[in-house]
């Protein structure tokens, strides 16, 4: 569970005191990293950072094991390491950059991020910076009608006149040709639909949870006793421009089998179901939806059974990520222990479903 962090842990961590490694790691909300207290990396602007009690609880809540200090307990794998560079890379683009700031962000030296960046992505990290800033260059002509000038400095380039020299290098174009050229996109962009997610709330022997989906199927499962600014939150980040709207009796269908789940009668759903999410995130959802029912297995036997066995921490973080819990039972894995570790929904919810599961 994450807490707020305390005068004591604050000491702790920019005295960088080893006599409380394993008391709480610390997470920062702008690099995603979590630590030990002991981390040698750059004292933390603490108004970003959180504080969790177990490893786990930080993976579970999306936060990536730090390269430095080993937070994950064994040497993140240089694959791992170069996904959190592109994540932060992606994340940043906007941002004045240079390969220290990277470096400083993944906890590791410049030049040795640099050799793995390339010897696994085949380019360099600011060369692959270029490629994320023309993407988000093309999207801001083909969906805006802002200047040239403007989308320059939205994707990080303050100078337009070098922005205009780097696109055409890349797309043998120039921005304004390029917007010439797909100015149909943008007019069928502008009478695209927006999606329409429905929600409504279902409460039973004692749950009380919202559930939303589109006219395709089920996209989000809440939390217990958790109000509707969590679906909305996850739609804002994960559904950009999706209209949210209260419709009970389009959830009814959905209910009704969560009802007959909660009272013991059903082991599986059969409704239709809307996820979307990278190749490796639904890898992992097809996997858990594969772990029978009243059984748990542990973060291993999902990596292995991706064949993906050297990324745990990877698998912890697209558990973390599930946005339809039950249907996709990620309450089914816990630590190689056999501990009950981080879950969306909070440990005692997923008591609650284990033990559901049990009887």
């Amino acid at each position: 569970m994450d807490t707020k962090i305390t005068a004591e842990q604050r000491k702790a961590i920019m005295e960088n005191d080893k006599t409380y490694d394993g008391q709480f790691f610390y997470a920062v909300k702008t690099t995603k990293i979590f630590c030990r207290p002991s981390c040698k990396s750059r004292v933390p602007n603490f108004d970003n950072v959180t504080i969790f009690r177990e490893a786990e609880d930080a993976l579970q809540a999306g936060y990536r094991p730090c390269k430095r200090c080993k937070s994950g307990g064994s040497s993140l794998p240089d694959e791992e390491w170069i996904m959190q560079a592109e994540s932060y890379i992606k994340e940043n683009y906007a941002k004045s950059f240079t390969l220290s700031k990277l470096a400083e962000a993944c906890h590791g030296s410049p030049y040795h991020l640099h050799r793995v960046f390339k010897r696994l992505k085949g380019l360099t990290p600011l060369t692959y910076l270029q490629q994320v800033r023309m993407e988000k260059a093309k999207d801001y002509l083909i969906k805006t009608d802002l200047s040239v000038k403007e989308i320059a400095h939205l994707v990080g380039i303050t100078n337009s006149t070098r922005f205009t020299t780097l696109f055409k290098e890349k797309n043998q174009q120039t921005p304004r040709q390029f917007r010439k050229v797909n100015r149909e996109k943008v007019s069928a962009l502008k009478n695209k639909q927006e999606e329409t997610i429905y929600y409504g709330k279902l409460e039973h022997n004692g749950w009380s949870i919202y559930l939303a989906a589109t006219d395709n199927g089920l996209c989000y499962v809440g939390s217990q006793n958790k109000e509707i600014d969590e679906i909305e939150n996850w739609a804002a980040k994960k559904r950009a421009g999706a209209v949210l709207v209260h419709h009970e009796q389009k959830m009814n269908p959905y209910k009704e089998q969560f009802i007959s789940y909660f009272d013991g009668e059903r082991k599986n759903f059969d409704f239709p179901v809307d996820l979307k999410g990278t190749a490796f995130q639904e890898a992992v959802w097809e996997a858990l939806q594969n772990i029978p029912y009243g059984e748990t297995v542990s973060y291993m036997d999902i990596a292995e059974k991706i064949e993906k066995p050297k990324a745990v921490r990877a698998v912890g973080a697209a558990i973390g990520a599930n946005p339809v819990m039950m249907l996709v039972p990620c309450h089914r894995v816990l630590a190689k222990d056999g501990k009950l570790t981080g879950f969306r929904g909070g440990i005692p919810m997923k008591e609650r479903l284990l033990a559901l599961e049990s009887e």
